[in-house]
């Protein structure tokens, strides 16, 4: 069963999300939905979401969920992530929904999808692996 609030605590623990304004939109067994608004200071030559930060929410919707399977006192690190970009982020909102693939003993692999959140189009399609570590 998921632990929600310990989920919630980690996920409000982020320095990073908070500077970048990742926002957590929902959790739910094996999946979570995170969300980032337009502004300026992410954005590339063009005015769309940069695809630096495109990734980075992926990375932490994937990140979240792999965290969602370990136990107290474990956390997770990226050890490989990959990405596509399908079209470019033209929302004022973007959001990025993961799933868990496969929750091995040492390999967690997570896919999470990038969509446009005034026409829901998948903008991006990430997979990523993460290994357990214990807590410091």
């Amino acid at each position: 069963m998921i632990d929600r609030e310990r989920i919630k605590k980690r996920f409000e623990s982020q320095e990073f999300r908070k500077f970048v304004g990742i926002n957590l939109e929902s959790i739910e067994e094996g999946e979570i939905t995170v969300s980032l608004d337009w502004r300026k200071e992410i954005t590339q030559n063009s005015g769309y979401i940069h695809g630096g930060m495109v990734t980075a929410l992926a990375d932490l919707a994937c990140g979240m969920t792999a965290f969602s399977t370990v136990d107290e006192g474990q956390e997770v690190v990226t050890v490989e992530l990959k990405i596509n970009f399908l079209r470019p982020a033209t929302s004022k909102k973007i959001y990025a929904k993961s799933k868990l693939l496969k929750r091995g003993r040492t390999v967690i692999v997570i896919e999470a999808e990038v969509f446009n959140h005034d026409d829901n189009k998948m903008i991006a399609k990430c997979i990523t692996t993460f290994t357990p570590i214990v807590a410091k």
